[in-house]
């Protein structure tokens, strides 16, 4: 039956611990054999990290299945973390095919993905080209200097920071509308990122949470997310 995402605010765009207001982030290689806690928000995906050597096309496609059926519970608002990266027992062909198929379901379901891009801009520099995707795309701990942030920029990604990064990447996110702030797997509050984030901005707290409050409505807005209702309406 159809069900409905609610409106997301969110504080933390990228956590590997439950918090209120933290995206908390599953990684679905091995399975998720947990129930979701009702009053936290999850992304969802493939870590490039968790890829065996070998993957064969049953493995893919359970759990490719396995993802879906996680969507389809309503706790998931975004896709990730998957994308490509060297440190991956699996080659650079099959990360890129799992990080493709998961990105045909983010479209099917309207969900933003968080990409985990290390050493790898090249592919994902291919995809946007080959693919022109319509969901945001967001690279989550970005660390990369100000001419690789000002080219993701131009082609519409969105960056989150967490508390190694770049003052000047920093600069030119907030100066595009598309920065975001993460603690990723730190063992910090999110409090503690926002301060050295507005440090560096010269801002105050409160116009980053204000930003953060427009970007968690932009990027996680309130809608069904079930195709076939969608497919039915158009009928």
């Amino acid at each position: 039956m159809p069900f409905e995402r609610v409106g997301v605010l969110l504080r933390d765009f990228h956590t590997h611990r439950f918090k209120i207001g933290g995206l908390y982030n599953l990684d679905c290689w091995a399975g998720v054999e947990m129930l979701l806690p009702g009053n936290f928000l999850f992304s969802a995906g493939i870590h490039p990290w968790s890829l065996p050597t070998i993957i064969s096309k049953e493995e893919q496609e359970r759990t490719l299945r396995s993802l879906e059926d996680l969507i389809t519970t309503g706790q998931i608002v975004a896709l990730g973390e998957c994308g490509w990266d060297p440190k991956s027992k699996a080659s650079y062909a099959d990360q890129d095919t799992l990080f493709r198929a998961q990105w045909l379901l983010a479209e099917r379901y309207r969900l933003p993905m968080v990409l985990h891009v290390v050493r790898s801009w090249s592919y994902l520099d291919q995809f946007i080209k080959q693919e022109h995707p319509s969901v945001p795309l967001i690279v989550h701990g970005f660390r990369g200097n100000s001419t690789l942030a000002e080219s993701l920029l131009r082609k519409g990604v969105w960056l989150s920071f967490g508390r190694y990064y770049q003052p000047e990447s920093l600069q030119k996110a907030w100066q595009a509308g598309r920065l975001l702030v993460e603690t990723d797997d730190a063992p910090i509050e999110i409090e503690a990122v926002y301060r050295q984030v507005v440090t560096d901005l010269a801002i105050a707290e409160t116009e980053l949470q204000r930003h953060l409050a427009e970007a968690s409505q932009l990027l996680f807005p309130s809608k069904s997310l079930d195709p076939r209702e969608e497919s039915h309406s158009r009928s």
